[in-house]
């Protein structure tokens, strides 16, 4: 009876062992087979005519991808193109350089059809992504038509160029995780470009994408010792509402070429810049906030020479502006600024406001001088300059006209003030001497008026 239960025993063993082999066999050829098929379908223009399709539905545009490369589950790709539709939020996309890695899993989802698959650790070389050119009018298949998921799990990009109107960010590093249906996104390195400003050094970069917005966290740009944080939502169906708060900010080389050796300055402040972008095209922006300048000086203007020379009094050659603050306001219906205060102390100070409509300025101010070079100035104090207090004697200016082409009410009251205290004097007998006193007048008054007014 044992005998015969040990070869009953054994047989069972063998038979174990038959069929674990012919399993294994048969499980390996299937695998070399199912590996050959998804292959020849990985590399097929059929696997590419539906990744460009499903692309193109999620970001409306037209898609070109260059043929893609395998090595076991490593995939590479040289090119991707994404033309902008009029739906949008993009002109153009390119995207050069692609390497990423396909897990067994998502290459078994491949196998039974599945859409639904992940991509590991994509690397990309190059990407460079434009706002500002025409987009192209295509027909593309309702976003409904494909189930939308994320199929990247990570993403290193060792090269960012970002453009829109004006300006944009070049050469920086992002690296971006899927988070919860979304994108957490890291950068550092690169450019920023603007129009009319210097070029600055991104430092760091904290964002959140969620479909439709990208929430900017917190971006550090830096330029010759000063910087400025950005924060904020740019939601690319509606607009783009960014809050820069600047410190120490070299103001000369915003300026015009002709300014930049005579104001000097820090900026600092906080500024509010919205942009529509409800058809996926930015709009002129508008903005607000309050700005103010630190370290100013006035220097190198050939009328402080005059001035200086005229009142003798050499302080005129270089002015410190100790204060120069003001809140503003830009839109459709133009440059608004008020609170404004200049102030170069023991000299001269101006507090008020104007706006800029059409070309066209219009302002109203409080300025104060000290006593001292109204002494150059016949009958200014005793008729225009007639109020005292803070340490100047005040009146009241009014600015308009074309910006370039200004012009203020004081100069006219100063001449008047000028000709009846001569008249005064002479009795209408020395009309000679009145004329003299008149154009001495006016001089004075244009010279130290022309460095805030440009007259």
């Amino acid at each position: 009876m044992p005998r015969r239960n040990a070869t009953k025993s054994n047989r069972w063993v063998k038979v174990l062992i038959w069929t674990l082999a012919v399993l294994f066999v048969l499980g390996a050829v299937g695998c070399i087979v199912a590996q050959a098929l998804l292959n020849q379908y990985l590399r097929s223009a059929k696997f590419r005519e539906d990744i460009e399709q499903r692309s193109g539905i999620n970001l409306r545009a037209k898609i070109e991808i260059a043929p893609v490369r395998f090595e076991g589950s490593q995939f590479f790709c040289d090119s991707f193109r994404a033309q902008g539709a009029d739906e949008a939020s993009f002109s153009e996309l390119r995207v050069d350089a692609i390497r990423g890695e396909l897990n067994l899993p998502s290459i078994l989802k491949v196998i039974f059809g599945s859409r639904e698959f992940k991509v590991h650790n994509v690397e990309v070389q190059k990407l460079a992504l434009d706002f500002y050119r025409d987009r192209i009018p295509v027909a593309l298949l309702p976003r409904g038509e494909y189930a939308h998921s994320e199929a990247i799990e990570s993403l290193t990009i060792r090269d960012v160029t970002v453009g829109w109107p004006g300006g944009g960010i070049k050469g920086a590093v992002v690296r971006a995780t899927n988070v919860d249906g979304g994108w957490k996104i890291e950068g550092s390195g690169g450019r920023l470009t603007q129009l009319g400003f210097p070029a600055f050094q991104l430092t760091t970069a904290r964002l959140m994408f969620k479909r439709p917005s990208l929430f900017v966290q917190d971006a550090h740009f830096t330029h010759d010792g000063g910087e400025i944080n950005v924060s904020g939502e740019i939601n690319s169906r509606e607009n783009a509402d960014l809050l820069l708060n600047l410190r120490d900010v070299n103001i000369t080389p915003m300026l015009p070429e002709d300014w930049r050796a005579r104001l000097h300055g820090r900026l600092g402040g906080e500024v509010r810049l919205k942009m529509p972008l409800k058809d996926g095209t930015p709009k002129p922006p508008s903005a607000s906030g309050r700005l103010e300048l630190r370290n100013g000086m006035l220097e190198a203007l050939p009328v402080l020479a005059k001035i200086a020379e005229f009142t003798k009094t050499d302080n005129f050659r270089r002015i410190p502006l100790h204060t120069l603050s003001a809140d503003f306001r830009y839109d459709a219906t133009g440059l608004h600024v008020s609170n404004l205060i200049l102030e170069s102390k023991q000299l001269i100070v101006l507090r008020g406001g104007f706006t800029v409509k059409n070309e066209t300025v219009d302002g109203t101010f409080d300025v104060g001088i000290t006593p001292g070079p109204l002494q150059f100035l016949p009958g200014s104090q005793e008729k225009v300059f007639n109020t005292a207090g803070a340490g100047y004697v005040w009146t009241k200016m009014r600015i308009s006209g074309p910006v370039g082409a200004l012009k203020e009410d004081l100069t006219p009251r100063l001449v008047a003030a000028a000709t009846a205290v001569a008249v005064e004097k002479v009795q209408n007998t020395a009309t000679e001497a009145v004329g003299t006193a008149v154009d001495t007048a006016k001089k004075a008054a244009d010279l130290i008026l022309s460095p805030l007014f440009g007259n």
